[in-house]
């Protein structure tokens, strides 16, 4: 993802893009062995501190995927030790990242985003963020609205590097310590392919620079049926067209295709 600038009346603060900013807390990058209360065998996978009482276990155990989240005092050996190891409790930043992506039948997709994070001690103005050039167009069309439901204005400008800036102009500034929402609407024009079986497949790779909890909404095309999803997920239950949902655990640079499988009528 993008670096974010904040653009003040004194100077510029960088913090990042499509973010929910949490506690600062520490990562453990590595699977490591839990056994929580209640638990007659640990569990397997990554755990993560998202706040000073609250956990996040994600891992893989009888060939399913499961994600726990629970507060620390549940917690009884981690590896085997008891307590929680300065891996998992030390410093760091983790990053909560929501999505919500419409499937058009034509296979562009309508991609959602928002982000929030907290102004540092100057008044915020303007919100900037880098884009390739091939995602000119994307962001030529792009919508943005903050928090109020105002419409937002921006513009692009060459940063000299093959990147351009797309900046934000926010309708009411942002003061001290204030947090910051902004919704992005974009389109990703053919992001869904046709195969030659007639099934379609619409991928997404994450691949985030900050570790990230990353809650995802798909909504199919009316009529679509569900073929498969990687990593697991199933529709909401009742919700027409099929809307599927994920919450995951990213550590930073995980490279890990989410793939949604769908035939059209």
């Amino acid at each position: 993802m993008s670096s974010i600038r904040l653009s003040t009346r004194r100077q510029a603060v960088p913090v990042l893009l499509s973010c929910l900013a949490l506690a600062t807390v520490a990562v453990a990058a590595d699977p490591v062995s839990v056994l929580l209360k209640g638990h007659d065998q640990p569990l397997t996978g990554w755990l993560r501190q998202v706040s000073d009482s609250h956990f996040f276990l994600q891992g893989r155990g009888d060939g399913n995927e499961y994600t726990y989240e629970f507060p620390g005092n549940q917690i009884v050996s981690v590896d085997g030790e008891a307590g929680i190891p300065a891996s998992v409790a030390g410093d760091g930043r983790l990053i909560e990242y929501d999505t919500y992506e419409v499937i058009r039948p034509d296979g562009d997709v309508e991609f959602w985003s928002q982000s929030g994070f907290q102004n540092g001690a100057n008044v915020l103005t303007e919100l900037k963020f880098g884009a390739r050039e091939d995602e000119l167009p994307r962001f030529h069309a792009m919508e943005a609205f903050d928090k109020f439901g105002n419409r937002l204005e921006h513009r692009l400008e060459p940063r000299g590097d093959g990147f351009y800036y797309v900046v934000v102009t926010l309708a009411v500034p942002a003061g001290y310590r204030e947090t910051v929402v902004l919704s992005l609407k974009t389109v990703h024009s053919g992001s869904a392919v046709k195969g030659a079986d007639g099934t379609w497949s619409y991928t997404f790779n994450p691949d985030f620079p900050e570790d990230r909890v990353f809650n995802r909404k798909v909504r199919l095309p009316e009529g679509a049926t569900l073929v498969d999803t990687t990593p697991s997920a199933a529709p909401w239950p009742g919700i027409q067209p099929p809307t599927l949902f994920w919450r995951r655990y990213y550590p930073k640079n995980t490279v890990e295709p989410m793939v949604i499988t769908y035939r059209l009528p």
